[in-house]
């Protein structure tokens, strides 16, 4: 048991026609991927009512336990401030605003005052410690990491691709 924190990356596919060549290749390549080869029957409408249109999700970042992370994702992304383990959509805007706050932090490495201010440690049910300490500065440092490689898979300019953070306990 514990604090389960997931970044996810959702890109919708679709192979109608509006969408073009390109869009309904790579829904392909996905049904292809996930198994869905066989195709339904047209109906009376002409098109296939089964597999046209998806949403293809990854886990493009992970945390355990990183409470300070948690408790940001919840103040900036909640709709209603709630901590309720309910998925939230993260604009990319909030992945960078967290990004550059992590590395403002990392900054301040030896003033624990000025982390806590910045990026305060949350309570919760086994959320592990609330201190600032080794665990905090890795879990700061991760989701660096973490951000800085999710960022650079989908760059600003790609089309239908967004990101939904939940955590469990």
């Amino acid at each position: 048991m514990g604090l389960d924190q997931y970044l996810y990356a959702r890109k919708y596919v679709a192979d109608y026609d509006f969408v073009g060549k390109e869009a309904m290749a790579e829904f392909a390549k996905v049904k292809e991927a996930a198994g869905m080869t066989q195709v339904s029957s047209p109906d009376e409408f002409g098109y296939s009512t089964v597999g046209k249109s998806g949403s293809v999700s990854i886990c493009a970042a992970y945390w355990r336990k990183a409470n300070s992370i948690h408790g940001w994702f919840v103040r900036n992304c909640s709709p209603d401030g709630e901590d309720d383990c309910r998925e939230m959509y993260v604009p990319r805007e909030r992945l960078v605003e967290l990004k550059d706050l992590c590395e403002r932090v990392m900054l301040s490495k030896d003033d624990h005052e000025k982390a806590k201010e910045l990026l305060p440690p949350t309570e919760g049910f086994f959320f592990g410690t609330y201190e600032i300490d080794d665990w905090y500065w890795q879990d700061v440092q991760s989701t660096i990491d973490q951000l800085n490689s999710v960022l650079g898979w989908f760059p600003d300019d790609q089309v239908f691709v967004s990101f939904y953070y939940q955590a469990s306990w």
